[in-house]
């Protein structure tokens, strides 16, 4: 699925409605230049960062069991690699330099707590809303409180295809963020329960693409309207580390957290990670959707994009000094109202032939009529509407191939609700 923020892709789909695009556009792919062993700064030369022939000495060194390769962001310059951290360091709970290594806190209520937890993998159903790609700017805060905040949105849904998608852009720009300073977590989650999240159409991420801030002004003029907001937030953890604090409110959801980021990381490919090299780069946010006792590890998701990583995911003992956990943000959230969806279609998809299914997902609709537009970014150019509301059939010969964002509907006594689009291209 493509959406601003998600990859390169999204900048040039970011005029488009907030959803899918069924045309697809190759990603841009990672710069192929080597690390340099200096790096060069607005002040001049940078210090050494670690080299990956560096990082994979350490992990050899220290017996460490995590794997270091080139990912899409430890190609990029140090100075850009820095200025992708967006905590302050006075955010850092304790500060990392004080960090003490050993076993997490536990108490005698962790006995009853399972032995892993992944809301990727939960009964079956992956709660998880998409990875996405911060880019170079230091919005690390407003993506790892969005991401956290959709899936929580899921999980209280109970409904891994409800349609959510924020605007991070929203949220760093009217929420105090800046791509230089960053931004404060506890600031992103009182926004998020004080005024809320519009959807992503409302305002397109491009800072990514730029490092250049956005100004609130550009979002739409119905965006709180538009947005959901959190009922509350906790923080089951501040200052220290509590690893049955954490479990426990893992079981009801994600959290977001922050972490001390040192140069090895950026080269992180699998594994459990633990610091083996390299100086402290800066404060990052990411977040937890998961633990695995076997693993001795939080499992979490970042917002360097696929390209990093896991696909975007990783895990980290509970023991590393990053801090991963010692400062946690939760979310509540009211059960949704009705909604509707498109199954098993995604941005970036192609519609061949002249008999293509899509089908609906939905809550709360009852005998709603469930229809659907088709459209180009700037006209509509095919409708339907599906006789059992759970399924349509779109027939590509009767548009031009092209680019185009694919919207479902619902109407209700109270009106027509709308779900998120899904872009992508159709060709006959």
């Amino acid at each position: 699925m493509t959406r601003s923020g998600r990859s390169s892709l999204a900048t040039s789909l970011a005029t488009l409605a907030c959803g899918t695009v069924l045309a697809f556009t190759p990603a841009c792919s990672p710069s192929s230049t080597a690390t340099s062993s200096t790096s060069e700064g607005l002040g001049g030369p940078l210090p050494a960062a670690a080299s990956l022939a560096d990082v994979e000495d350490a992990i050899v060194a220290s017996g460490a069991t995590w794997t270091a390769g080139t990912t899409s962001v430890s190609v990029l310059p140090l100075s850009v690699r820095k200025g992708m951290l967006g905590v302050p360091r006075s955010s850092l709970h304790p500060d990392p330099i004080q960090v003490a290594q050993g076993n997490p806190q536990a108490t005698p209520f962790a006995a009853t707590l399972p032995a892993q937890q992944d809301w990727r993998s939960s009964n079956g159903s992956d709660f998880v809303s998409p990875v996405l790609d911060q880019g170079q700017c230091g919005s690390c805060v407003a993506f790892a409180t969005v991401g956290t905040f959709e899936t929580q949105l899921n999980i209280t849904a109970d409904d891994p295809l409800s349609p959510w998608e924020l605007s991070p852009a929203y949220l760093f720009s009217c929420g105090g963020g800046d791509c230089a300073e960053g931004m404060e977590p506890d600031q992103a989650a009182q926004f998020v329960a004080t005024y809320g999240l519009p959807d992503d159409a409302c305002m397109p991420y491009t800072s990514g693409a730029n490092d250049v801030d956005q100004d609130c002004s550009s979002a739409c003029a119905d965006a709180q309207q538009r947005s959901i907001q959190a009922t509350g937030t906790t923080t089951p953890t501040y200052g220290a580390m509590d690893e049955t604090a954490i479990k426990t409110a893992l079981l009801e959801g994600p959290l977001v957290t922050t972490m001390t980021v040192y140069d090895d990381f950026f080269y992180y490919t699998g594994g459990v990670y633990t610091h083996v090299t390299g100086d402290l780069d800066g404060g990052h946010a990411v977040s937890i959707v998961g633990w695995s006792d076997a693993d001795q590890a939080w499992i979490a998701r970042n917002s360097w994009g696929v390209g990093w990583g896991m696909s975007g995911f990783f895990e980290i003992a509970y023991a590393d000094i990053s801090g991963v956990g010692q400062d946690t943000w939760a979310f509540q959230v009211a059960a949704p109202g009705p909604y509707v969806a498109l199954v098993g279609i995604r941005d970036a998809s192609v519609l061949a032939g002249a008999a293509e299914t899509i089908g609906f997902d939905g809550r709360s609709l009852g005998s709603a009529q469930v229809t659907w537009t088709m459209s180009n970014g700037t006209s509509q150019v095919a409708q339907g509407a599906s006789a059992s509301g759970t399924s349509a059939t779109i027939d590509t010969t009767k548009v031009p191939d092209g680019v185009y964002s694919l919207l479902p509907h619902a109407a209700l006594s109270r009106g027509v609700i709308d779900g998120a689009a899904r872009r992508g291209s159709s060709t006959s």
